[in-house]
């Protein structure tokens, strides 16, 4: 579940891959823990939407692709 409070723990939901604009409407969401999934690729516009974002986590997965623009419009990240 996607929380609006500002945090969301998704880690260990074996999630496999995040389409672009998922996060769409979540703009007050500051940190999003992804670790321990089961994302090899970060696509294009996956984390569009998170403008408060400062902390994001995907440790634990086995990423090999990160595609243009995956980050895009993540400015205040501050922890990766």
């Amino acid at each position: 579940m996607i929380s609006t409070s500002g945090f969301s723990y998704l880690q260990g939901n074996a999630i496999a891959q995040i389409d672009a604009n998922a996060f769409l409407g979540l703009s007050s969401l500051t940190s999003l823990d992804l670790s321990n999934q089961s994302l090899t690729t970060l696509r294009s516009n996956a984390f569009r939407g998170l403008r408060r974002l400062y902390k994001l986590s995907v440790a634990g997965n086995r990423i090999a692709h990160v595609r243009d623009g995956a980050f895009s419009g993540l400015h205040r990240i501050l922890m990766l």
